[in-house]
């Protein structure tokens, strides 16, 4: 039978009317789920050093350079202006002064991406409109938007303006389906259970074991991050009591689902799923204790070392089943870097720069290392030793401009970042002469 407009009405005439507020409602969640923007590790691997991983990263970077050239653009015509009459008071909004911001939206998958002009010095758009709801008081941006806002009542989270815009037509299909099966799911589960029990208000006895199991479930969920907390808090109490011995530290971020903290506008609207994932770890004669204490947490994902690590910690680091992220500072950048080299060489417990091969065990997808002893053959034996890592970053090594690019002509599928305070005031012949001491004193080091 054909469905006529008699047809469809008649058919939204039987459906209860709790089925359609049970509608309403699951529309409008999904809506404040799917459609505001929020930060993403996407947005920070595009931009000026465009290093895009997939198709959905691919379209993010057209929509960036697009942008980026439409503020060249408009920056070349502004200097064509008299700067006198030029308005300087309002300095942050000129394009000399912007920057793309990317902005991206969907859920379950980013499907639609718009770029807006933010200033490059506070990273505040241009267009001040302040959300209907905050947290405390903001003073970090993200993306334009202040970090502590509830999104969805910031109309810059809202995809009603944008420089440019980008469109994954894959994702966008799924976003869809996912909507489409969500909200019909539950109208059709309501409207279900609705004729099945014959009103809104009668009920079995298995709606009620079904209740309580949800809410015996609901509970012991509730009471596992609650302890959970409770171990942190105790954890890092008792750290703080060494804290002039700047032992180590702990970070939290939100660990829940991504929906939840879409939903509720900002993680801090749900600390019971604020854990650490992130712990900073300096030297310590208890140092076996301490990681076996940090092993307890589920959450960990990052350790930052700061002083060398004994060769018998990577068994210990093993145990973090969540940890992706290591960063190993293996000594402070001041310093003679052959007589650091020397002593590591000289101490066959710690992990020097010619024993990062030692790491190989642990499943790292980013490996930040530090050190002027470290050289290109280090890095290549690094590289080749841990499969599993995607980000490389190299912080005061001891490598030329040409070792690092073919550092990452070698290794295409990690990507790889080099940071050196010298590069700002060191030219290119300076940094190889640099380079080619330290080596050659190595290797007169390695004949004695």
């Amino acid at each position: 039978m054909a469905l006529t407009r008699r047809n469809l009405f008649a058919m939204i005439r039987r459906r209860h009317w709790a089925t359609w507020v049970a509608v309403a409602l699951t529309t409008i969640t999904m809506v404040l789920i799917s459609i505001p923007s929020y930060p993403s590790d996407t947005t920070n691997r595009v931009g000026a050093q465009g290093n895009p991983a997939n198709g959905w990263e691919r379209v993010c970077q057209r929509v960036y350079d697009a942008t980026s050239r439409d503020i060249e653009d408009d920056r070349l015509r502004a200097e064509q202006v008299d700067p006198s009459e030029a308005p300087w008071a309002a300095y942050e909004d000129l394009p000399g002064f912007q920057v793309p911001a990317l902005q991206q939206h969907g859920w379950p998958l980013p499907s639609v991406v718009r770029s807006t002009r933010v200033s490059a010095f506070a990273m505040i758009s241009s267009v001040k409109m302040p959300p209907v709801l905050t947290i405390g008081h903001a003073f970090t941006t993200c993306n334009g938007v202040p970090m502590h806002y509830v999104r969805w009542s910031n109309y810059h989270t809202w995809p009603l303006t944008g420089d440019r815009w980008g469109v994954h037509p894959g994702n966008l299909l799924v976003d869809l389906v996912t909507f489409a099966l969500v909200v019909g799911g539950v109208g059709a589960v309501v409207e279900w259970w609705l004729r099945s029990r014959g009103g809104l208000f009668r009920f079995r006895l298995i709606d009620v074991l079904a209740a309580f199991t949800i809410c015996a479930v609901a509970l012991a969920w509730h009471h596992q991050h609650a302890e959970l907390r409770d171990q942190e808090a105790r954890l890092e109490a008792d750290l703080n009591q060494g804290a002039a011995l700047n032992r180590f530290s702990v970070y939290r971020t939100y660990t829940g689902p991504e929906w939840l903290q879409r939903l509720a506008g900002h993680p801090d609207y749900v600390p019971l799923l604020n854990h650490v994932t992130t712990a900073v770890l300096s030297s310590s004669e208890d140092w076996q204790g301490e990681l076996n204490r940090l092993a307890e947490l589920p959450y960990i994902e990052e350790l930052r070392l700061a002083s060398p690590l004994p060769k018998a910690a990577v068994a210990q680091l093993s145990r973090f089943g969540r940890l992706k992220t290591l960063n190993y500072r293996m000594y402070s950048p001041p310093g003679d870097a052959l007589q650091q080299w020397l002593d590591a060489a000289a101490d066959p417990d710690l992990i020097g720069p010619t024993d990062l091969a030692a790491l190989a065990p642990l499943p790292l997808e980013e490996l930040s290392i530090s050190g002027h002893a470290i050289v290109m053959e280090d890095l290549e034996r690094a590289l080749a030793a841990i499969p599993s890592l995607k980000r490389l970053v190299i912080v005061e090594a001891s490598i030329t401009r040409g070792e690092y690019e073919q550092l990452c002509q070698r290794f295409p599928a990690v990507e790889i970042r080099e940071h050196t305070l010298r590069g700002s005031h060191e030219t290119d012949a300076e940094r190889n002469q640099r380079v080619g001491d330290f080596k050659a004193e190595r290797q007169e080091a390695l004949k004695r």
